[in-house]
């Protein structure tokens, strides 16, 4: 059995924003703001209208941390409090979907049906749980919703050759990309090397990976197209919409710094942007740099689980051919404690068939805390039972 591999895109984002910041000791405190150019501790109602005038606003996440997007949504809320006529965009949707997306405003989708049909098990495949909150504010408030993605295989397909040598009519309208700074390029490389078989190009395994080798060119440009795609993305909204904020979501790697969206925005002549991110209480103060963000809010990781909060398994699936398949497991989390592996392919859970990420998210979310979950998996041929055991509630 053949397993494909994580789409490069998916690891990609996973890898740089996770990277974002390092353990160490405490910077700011939780449910605090700093202004990180003047140091200046600010609250909320001090720090939104700084905000209420800016065309764009960048709000960083690592994607698989609950608290992050529970900020995101404290901050959407806030902005459209000042400013009525908003539009959130998000990284996690290929533009292909955008009628997908209005329809789910217009309220004419089901929760699985608007899963389904963004194919968001395929595309992005975190957990929806996380973003869930932010799609239902969107719907109940009938906040437009706008898809800044390109399709995986653009991306990669850029990577590799080049932005010039993609037929013009396979670029989704993207044009091409600012050079990046050599600051970003220096980040970037630090990236690379600490995830070198990631990022080699699997038709040039045997290649040294070297700051000019071309799989590290190939990461650059397809990290700067990327880049390049979200912010035309953007930039096509504030052209059509002058008086409307655009609040994106999206992963910390394309946020901080300015090096990322915000450059390529600054190459389409839109000046007027604020980024925003997460900072993990506990992160070095030396990686917190003047021009990190325009603010940073202090986050400490992981609430606490409770009766009322869903249990989470810990891990990436993809549907492919053969079926539901093990494409990342979190650390420490209960699937990997339980001792899942990457390229496993879920057979059942509690005896229900696993045909598609959506079946396993059923599952898990009726799953008791304190309570034990069996999971059959096929690994090298074999098949075993594995036991996900849900902790009880505090």
């Amino acid at each position: 059995m053949k397993i494909p591999r994580i789409p490069r895109i998916i690891l990609l984002a996973f890898l740089l924003t996770n990277s974002a910041v390092a353990s160490g000791k405490d910077c700011l405190q939780p449910g605090s703001w700093v202004v990180p150019a003047t140091g200046e501790t600010v609250d909320l109602t001090t720090l939104a209208p700084r905000l209420a005038n800016r065309e764009v606003v960048l709000l960083g996440e690592v994607h698989d941390e609950v608290e992050h997007h529970i900020w995101q949504l404290q901050m959407v809320s806030a902005l459209r409090a000042l400013k009525k006529d908003i539009v959130i965009a998000f990284e996690a949707f290929p533009r292909r979907v955008q009628p997908v997306l209005d329809r789910w405003i217009a309220g004419k989708l089901t929760r699985k049906q608007f899963l389904e049909q963004t194919d968001w098990h395929k595309v992005w495949r975190f957990d929806p749980e996380l973003y869930m909150p932010l799609f239902q504010y969107a719907r109940l408030n009938r906040v437009p919703m706008v898809a800044m993605n390109v399709e995986h295989s653009l991306v990669r397909k850029v990577g590799q050759s080049g932005w010039s040598s993609v037929p013009l009519d396979e670029r989704e309208n993207v044009s091409e990309p600012a050079a990046p700074s050599s600051a970003y390029v220096d980040y970037l490389w630090d990236v690379f090397q600490r995830h070198p078989t990631t990022n080699r190009d699997e038709n040039k395994s045997s290649e040294k990976l070297t700051r000019d080798g071309s799989a590290f060119q190939s990461f650059v440009r397809s990290q700067t197209f990327w880049d390049r795609a979200m912010a035309e993305a953007i930039a096509n909204e504030v052209s059509r919409h002058p008086d409307r904020m655009v609040v994106a979501i999206l992963g910390i790697g394309h946020v901080q710094e300015g090096w990322g969206v915000a450059h390529q925005l600054a190459s389409l002549r839109i000046d007027g942007v604020a980024s925003l991110l997460p900072w993990t209480v506990g992160s070095q103060c030396e990686a917190l740099t003047t021009t990190v963000a325009d603010a940073i809010f202090g986050i400490k990781p992981e609430i606490p689980a409770d009766e009322g909060q869903r249990p989470s398994l810990g891990v990436m699936v993809s549907e492919t051919e053969s079926g539901l398949v093990v494409t990342r497991v979190k650390a420490d989390s209960i699937a990997a404690i339980a001792g899942f592996r990457e390229q496993d392919l879920l057979l059942e859970a509690a005896g229900v068939k696993l045909n598609r990420g959506l079946d396993l998210i059923a599952v898990v979310h009726r799953q008791p805390l304190g309570t034990w979950l069996p999971v059959m998996v096929e690994r090298d041929g074999k098949k075993l039972q594995l036991i996900a055991r849900f902790p009880p509630s505090s």
